[in-house]
């Protein structure tokens, strides 16, 4: 039991030592502060595209740690209230 409760921790910690990378930190910033954006804006002018484009901004750099999927993703995110309008 004690054997599992440390291999547990370890990894955990592992995980969170890579959450703390330099570029993970940035980019979360960046495309939090935009989505931040993105949701106050679209939540003024009744724009669900925008609005849940800019939660999606805000929540998806604690789930991809790789980043250059976090810049496509990022990016593609941005873009999409320009192309889609309801």
């Amino acid at each position: 039991m004690c054997f599992q409760l440390l291999t547990w921790c370890k990894s955990n910690v592992q995980r969170f030592v890579k959450l703390l990378d330099t570029w993970s930190l940035i980019l979360g910033l960046v495309f939090g502060s935009i989505g931040f954006g993105y949701f106050i804006y679209g939540k003024k002018q009744a724009n669900l595209v925008a609005r849940y484009s800019g939660i999606a901004l805000m929540i998806f750099p604690y789930f991809v740690e790789n980043k250059y999927a976090a810049l496509v993703v990022g990016v593609v995110l941005m873009a999409l209230p320009k192309f889609i309008q309801l």
